[in-house]
This record gives structure tokens, C-alpha cells and sequence, in this order.
């Protein structure tokens, strides 16, 4: 399986970074990169069906990134967030409030930490697949009367 993953943010740098990281862990990886700086906020619509994780950093348009991942995180079936952002405290916990499926620092972060943020991010986006398909096979129950 391809991991496909969306990396927005606004530092060509930063997207590359990501993109490596993930093809140093899974050859086969689809990174995705969007840059808001240029191409605006994603439309209402974009519910990001075709990616297994996005990966999200702090800095995109000039710092708002809290807004893009509460704005992603409550889109119906979206799929999990990797934030990136300050190495506070307080930013973790934001980051964890406002819907990241996790958080890793923006400036300083481990290989090993980043496999296990996204390999956590893309099995719970499968968990919610399965379990999505699983329940669409079901059979509606018939109407009852009396």
C-alpha cells in the first residue's frame, strides 16, 4: 500500500523535508504538496478523500495553522492531522484540542518520532475505513409497523 499523504505549508524547505522523510520510511510514499501562500485555503468541498494523513505546519499563512486544523479536523471524514508546530507545551495541547491526531515540534523532530506520528495517523485512518465499509454493507433494517 502507497501511503499518500498531503503536506501544506507555505516553506518549499519545510514540504521537502517532510517528503523525504516519508520516502526514507516508505519507498513507495505519495507525498502531496499544498501551498497556501499561493493557492488560498481549501475549498469547503476538498473533504481530502484521496490521502491516507495530512501533515499540517504551524506557519502557513503567517502563523494561522491552528485555524486551518480546527477548519480540517471537523470536515466529516477527513483523514488524521500530523501537526507541526512550536516546541511548547502549550502548543501540543492546542494542536491536540483543536483536532490534530497528533503533534511533533516544527523545528526539531526525530525520524523515528515522525514514522510513528504518520504510521499512527494512517492506521486510524484505516480503522475508520474498514469500519466505514463495514457498516455501508450492512443491510437497512426493513420498516417496522405496529
Amino acid at each position: 500500500m502507497s501511503v499518500r499523504a498531503l503536506i501544506v505549508s507555505d516553506q518549499p524547505e519545510f514540504r521537502q523535508l517532510l517528503a523525504h522523510h516519508l520516502n526514507l520510511e516508505w519507498l513507495d510514499a505519495l507525498p502531496a504538496e499544498y501551498q497556501p501562500a499561493t493557492r488560498g485555503r481549501l475549498r469547503p468541498q476538498f473533504k481530502g478523500a484521496a490521502y491516507d494523513v495530512v501533515l499540517l505546519d504551524h506557519e502557513v499563512q503567517g502563523g494561522r495553522g491552528l485555524e486551518w486544523l480546527e477548519d480540517l479536523s471537523e470536515r466529516p471524514g477527513f483523514p488524521p492531522i500530523v501537526y507541526f508546530g512550536a516546541a511548547t507545551e502549550q502548543s501540543r495541547k492546542l494542536a491536540l484540542v483543536a483536532g490534530a491526531c497528533t503533534w511533533l515540534p516544527r523545528a526539531d523532530f526525530e525520524h523515528s518520532q515522525f514514522t510513528a506520528c504518520v504510521s499512527d495517523a494512517i492506521a486510524r485512518r484505516c480503522n475508520v475505513l474498514a469500519e466505514t465499509s463495514r457498516t455501508a454493507l450492512e443491510p437497512t433494517p426493513a420498516d417496522r409497523f405496529g
